[in-house]
């Protein structure tokens, strides 16, 4: 097969030997030859995971090691160890060139030589008999690898000022390698050869399990053609995007539900690179709100995992396209200010990276449009021109070319976008408004602003992949006769992941902090509630929110300790005093209710002067009644643990329980119940009083105050 010199300058066999900058070809150390044939066995043997880690560690590592600069050895020093296979060899070839990409900087003859390479694999993958598993991470890399290689071939080819004529010789000479129409041809007969489309929809069906089983065949099969097929509908997106055809490149992905999960999906690259281009091209489509959606989805999954990627090559690629999607999402809200379809994460995210940037978009003037200029730039794909260049003309740069083309494009439609926010403004304002007047208000006369409305709904609308009408809008409205309804579209509250965020940050804040309080550890080791926390967040709405809900329970609870009782009492007495004075003493309820109701009703407020005047009668007889009862608590505490009497007890009552000790077998549990002579109560085995309530304990307690023994002196 070829190796990397294959042409008439190639060095000699001397230079060969260290080749350009020291490199020898034939430098194989002992752990290289032992990862080659390693790898070779695991292929032949069809071991998935072994391969896997091989593939995605111990290359990264010996590559680390050995050929951080300088490429991996030659394919004609591996194939002696490999039984010279020629598929092994194709694929070893391959994982050379990409670590030849992402480490140095190729020459054109190493560009052809790739071209080359890509053929005879896809060649044998279409037209032989491939008996091989390979992990999805390989055959994504392959279909990503194979895409990017194209965009960076027509990057260099359209930069002819400073070609040298040997360069120019070689484009002449293979003018066919990385052409448009033979890349697009490979990824749709690999759609096709691989059935990928059939496959998918009699799964929908549930004749085939696709997505369960991840593209694997385990009944001993080949998943290569498959799963190649299958990444290659992302690849033709990617590359129609390149080349600005954003309609045809959603339709490539049509048969791929992204809504779904799919084997897309166990790939962090295949994932986000799909979801990047297809947000991408519904942006530059107008379909906005496809484009929020499914970048909120990806960021939100990006910010929860990308913690487990740290390690990997991907990582800096991972949070590249993170930032650029954040880009992409602050232009989308922009133009389209459609917050309720993103998460509260997302958009905090997105308020700290362009917050600001986001108020200015908002403008008419030279700075917006020098904003979208730079996010539109910053985020956008490296466009490409896939024609070659004319040689016969004088040489001159062309790669910027497509790139200033669409955001031409998108600029212009920020423009019309633009100049339609005038109307959106007015129409949040007004649930129903003339034309007439809203004419007056924009200073245009009525069949100005009929046009204008027309604009607004043909560029809040578009049509999706199925060629439906969607629309984009914040606030519509129709037309009737001469006035404008505006369709009142209020967002539906999730109220339940408002309170799943408030739990967990609570938790969080309580984690944080160490409390020493005796009545907080009381709550925890009682009641199990990690969530009472009575020091730090005082200060905190929240924590006042729940000792006020808590404070019945914490009096219960303290019911046990004769103190904290009555202290709790004294609190909880104080706030409802404070609450009713703020309530019913403070407040001017009569011109409370007319600045609510906006007129003066004399009825209605002697009705409701006479309502607060018995809720106040009403609440002084409970406050009355509560206070009895702490001063009579009260003066049950200073009375003593004993009774005061000059009669003393001659008989010491015999205990045969304990809780000192332990219990007696059940047999016996009869004979061990035991009445207590002075007061009466009835002391039955541990456990059975200990299930009393908190009003039993306090009906023994005032029995033993009150209740004297016959027994004298």
């Amino acid at each position: 097969m070829a190796t990397t010199y294959d042409y008439d300058d190639a060095p000699t066999r001397q230079d060969e030997q260290t080749g350009p900058d020291g490199y020898d070809p034939n430098f194989f150390p002992d752990s290289v030859k032992s990862f080659v044939t390693h790898l070779y066995r695991h292929i032949r043997e069809k071991n998935v995971y072994d391969i896997y880690e091989m593939y995605e560690t111990s290359f990264q590592t010996l590559s680390e090691r050995f050929f951080k600069d300088s490429p991996w050895p030659s394919v004609d020093a591996v194939a002696n160890y490999v039984d010279n296979d020629h598929v092994f060899c194709l694929l070893y070839r391959e994982m050379w060139f990409r670590h030849l990409y992402a480490r140095l900087s190729p020459t054109l003859k190493q560009r052809i030589d790739s071209w080359d390479n890509y053929c005879g694999l896809f060649q044998v993958v279409l037209h032989g008999v491939v008996n091989m598993q390979l992990p999805n991470q390989w055959l994504w890399d392959m279909v990503d690898e194979f895409v990017y290689q194209f965009q960076s071939f027509c990057q260099y080819r359209a930069k002819m000022k400073n070609k040298t004529e040997q360069e120019i010789a070689l484009l002449r000479q293979f003018d066919q390698a990385w052409n448009v129409y033979g890349v697009l041809n490979f990824l749709q007969a690999l759609v096709e050869k691989s059935m990928i489309i059939q496959i998918l929809e009699r799964e929908k069906e549930g004749l085939e399990q696709f997505t369960a089983t991840d593209g694997y065949d385990y009944s001993g099969g080949s998943n290569v053609l498959k799963v190649l097929g299958y990444f290659s509908t992302v690849g033709l997106l990617r590359v129609h995007c390149l080349l600005g055809d954003y309609h045809t490149g959603l339709k490539c992905l049509l048969p791929i539900d992204i809504n779904q999960h799919g084997v897309y999906a166990t790939v962090i690259g295949s994932h986000i690179n799909t979801i990047y281009h297809y947000g991408f091209a519904n942006l530059m489509l107008r379909r906005y709100v496809d484009a929020i959606r499914e970048f909120n989805k990806i960021l939100l999954y990006i910010y929860k995992t990308k913690q487990y990627h740290q390690k990997s090559s991907q990582y800096e690629q991972i949070l590249k396209k993170n930032e650029q999607m954040y880009a992409l999402l602050a232009i989308c809200l922009s133009l389209c200010p459609q917050v309720k379809l993103i998460d509260e994460t997302v958009n905090a995210q997105l308020r700290e990276k362009y917050g600001e940037k986001m108020a200015r978009m908002q403008r008419c003037d030279g700075e917006a449009f020098a904003i979208y200029d730079e996010l539109f730039s910053y985020a956008c794909p490296k466009f490409i021109t896939p024609s070659a260049p004319s040689f016969e003309e004088p040489l001159v740069n062309y790669n910027q070319d497509a790139y200033r083309l669409q955001l031409k494009l998108f600029l212009y439609e920020v423009k019309q976008q633009q100049l339609l926010s005038g109307v959106r403004t007015f129409l949040k304002v007004y649930s129903a408004i003339s034309v007439g007047k809203l004419a007056n208000y924009m200073e245009v006369d009525e069949p100005t602003l009929r046009t204008i409305l027309m604009t607004y709904k043909h560029k809040t609308h578009a049509v999706d992949s199925e060629g439906k009408i969607i629309s984009n809008a914040d606030v519509d409205f129709y037309i009737d006769d001469d006035m404008i309804h505006v369709v009142d579209t209020k967002p539906v509250r999730r109220y339940g992941d408002y309170f799943l965020r408030q739990i967990v940050k609570l938790k969080v804040e309580a984690s944080s902090h160490t409390c020493h309080c005796p009545v907080w550890y009381l709550c925890r080791e009682m009641v199990g509630l990690d969530v009472f926390v009575c020091c730090p967040p005082m200060g905190n709405k929240l924590g006042r929110s729940l000792i006020l809900y808590c404070l019945p329970l914490l009096v219960v609870i303290a019911a046990q300790y004769r103190f904290q009782y009555i202290v709790a009492i004294c609190c909880l007495l104080f706030l409802e005093v404070a609450v009713i004075v703020a309530i019913f003493f403070k407040i001017d309820w009569g011109k409370q209710i007319t600045a609510y109701t906006g007129q003066k009703n004399t009825n209605f407020e002697i009705l409701m002067s006479i309502h607060v005047k018995i809720s106040r009668a009403i609440m002084l007889l409970i406050m009355v009644a509560q206070i009895s009862v702490v001063i009579l608590a009260a003066i049950l505490l200073a009375g003593g643990t004993e009774p005061r009497t000059h009669f003393q007890e001659v008989d010491t009552p015999v205990f045969s329980q304990s809780f000192l000790v332990p219990a007696e077998p059940p047999g016996s549990a009869e004979d061990s119940r035991q009445a207590c002579r002075r007061c009466g109560t009835v002391l039955s085995p541990r456990g059975e009083n200990a299930s009393r309530g908190f009003f039993s304990r306090i009906k023994r307690l005032l029995r033993r105050r009150f209740q004297r023994t016959n027994t004298v002196y």
